[in-house]
């Protein structure tokens, strides 16, 4: 009787007036802890991210460092974007990035450990571990896992090239406006609904199951405008890598590939649990929403870029011998007809 009551105040106009301003601390709250996390704390969350040894901070190798460099020249940065750009090593075998240039604290993008090697001998293999569980080395996955973590300079760059053209984008504004909108339109339209219908003197269950439904929609929404966008973000920072040039489609052909080579490996050394994280082809496994860009979409659409390029070189190698030879016809004389024997 008490929770009756209890619950029976929220449809009081005091009750209301809680209601409301418990939403709007809720939509503000999420969309400020998502903003804050890329800006004023981005410090912090690098902190939670980075990766240690004795307690310090694992500075990027010299030649990393200057792959960097390298990268940021291509790409032709001002001298504001690299001074926004705070490279990082990163825990665990995956790029990171958080923050974006079009804020003034700028983006951190998080370099993995094994840029570092150079041949299978420079793997620290003692401090790789599979679920808490030493690598077999000499097993077929554990042999592709070795493989797979070792890239060449050309596929580094582009990984590098990849994080840094994803930070001059303004996905923080979007995913940070996201949950505020969803939630605004929630209230007003479950408000809307209650007026209309005047279910505050219906039973209790009937707001209920619009609460409910409306509830699923609101999340369904979201996380379809939320990975939409990172969808059609990572589709233009692929497409901006590719102007690079050749080398970097190359190395974006071999970065995809190892990556999805060692999503098999950890499907096959985890168990159960690869399973449900990776399908048998590599790609990270989702139950209902797609995160992200499928791995093997992603490096097909490299293979065509590298493709179209070899097809544009050999079509202007051939038009430059076509046009070659006929430079050396003499003025009015066709080239049909042979000489005389």
């Amino acid at each position: 009787m008490k929770i009756r009551r209890s619950v029976s105040w929220f449809a009081t106009e005091p009750g209301r007036k809680f209601v409301f301003g418990g939403v709007c601390c809720l939509g503000i709250g999420i969309s400020s802890a998502y903003f804050l996390s890329h800006t004023f704390l981005l410090n912090k969350y690098k902190e939670i991210v980075q990766m240690y040894g004795l307690g310090i901070g694992i500075p990027i190798p010299g030649k990393v460092q200057k792959r960097i460099e390298d990268v940021m020249n291509d790409m032709k940065l001002s001298v504001k974007e690299r001074k926004l750009i705070r490279p990082f090593t990163v825990f665990g075998f995956d790029m990171f990035h958080a923050g974006c240039l079009q804020t003034r604290s700028g983006a951190i993008v998080g370099i993995p450990s094994n840029f570092g090697y150079s041949k299978p001998e420079d793997v620290d293999r003692n401090h790789l571990l599979v679920n808490m569980d030493q690598v077999s080395w000499n097993s077929q996955a554990g042999k592709k896992l070795l493989d797979a973590v070792i890239l060449s300079e050309d596929a580094q760059k582009f990984a590098i090239a990849r994080e840094i053209a994803y930070v001059r984008t303004q996905y923080v504004y979007y995913n940070s406006i996201f949950p505020v909108a969803v939630i605004t339109f929630l209230y007003a339209f479950t408000n809307n609904c209650n007026n209309r219908l005047d279910l505050f003197n219906k039973p209790l269950s009937m707001r209920v199951v619009l609460y409910t439904l409306v509830g699923l929609f609101g999340f369904g929404s979201w996380a379809f405008m939320k990975d939409f966008t990172a969808i059609c973000l990572e589709a233009q920072v692929d497409k901006e890598v590719c102007a690079l040039g050749e080398n970097y489609i190359k190395g974006g052909i071999e970065f995809y590939t190892k990556l999805l080579n060692r999503n098999i490996s950890l499907r096959m050394l985890m168990g159960e649990k690869g399973e449900k994280l990776y399908t048998t082809t590599g790609n990270e496994q989702y139950m209902l929403r797609q995160k992200h860009m499928p791995l093997t979409y992603r490096m097909e659409y490299f293979k065509l870029q590298l493709d179209e390029l070899n097809k544009q070189t050999e079509s202007g190698s051939t038009k430059g011998a076509s046009d070659s030879k006929s430079q050396n016809i003499p003025q009015g004389v066709d080239p049909n007809i042979q000489a005389p024997a």
